[in-house]
């Protein structure tokens, strides 16, 4: 008689275990505060003329532009931005610290630069599910100069000379 009582209690112990972990599961699963959080992403399809990209480009835009890409991506409070640009080079020089001299202002800093000769290492991309950016060639740049505000505080400008490209990247 002891034996089919103790298989009983046994079985309903390991039921009300099942049954308590599976709602626990569900439980979880409901109340995942970051479950429907999807990231914002606004870029290009592909090149545009800069009548057509100043609508939407995170950044201003020399008249000279030309196949111009930019890509947005933000969740919460982390946000990336890339745009590439073409110009001459003598115009991406010139607006890099257009574009940087109001992040030098308000961080009390100047604008840096250096020069550089060779491939560069692309920035990390936060969320490459998210966010494709083929068109930010950064290791087919040649020479040119990398600007900066100094302490690192803000974005990033690489101006490749012989290309006349203009690369923009910031991580906030």
């Amino acid at each position: 008689m002891r034996n089919p009582i103790v298989i009983a209690i046994v079985l309903a112990a390991i039921l009300a275990a099942l049954g308590i972990s599976w709602g626990m599961h569900r439980a979880r699963q409901q109340r995942d505060p970051f479950e429907n959080m999807k990231a914002g992403v606004t870029q290009t399809s592909g090149p545009l003329a800069v009548s057509a990209a100043r609508a939407g480009c995170p950044i201003s835009l020399p008249e000279s532009a030309t196949n111009i890409e930019y890509a947005v991506w933000s969740l919460w409070q982390a946000s990336q931005t890339f745009v590439r640009f073409e110009a001459p080079a003598s115009d991406c020089l010139q607006h890099a610290r257009t574009i940087l001299q109001p992040h030098a202002q308000r961080a009390g800093r100047s604008i840096a630069s250096t020069n550089i000769v060779g491939a560069v290492v692309p920035p990390v991309v936060l969320s490459p599910k998210d966010l494709s950016i083929p068109w930010f060639d950064l290791p087919r740049f040649s020479a040119g100069v990398v600007f900066g505000v100094s302490g690192g505080q803000g974005p990033a400008v690489w101006v490749d000379t012989n290309r006349g490209c203009f690369y923009y990247a910031w991580n906030k």
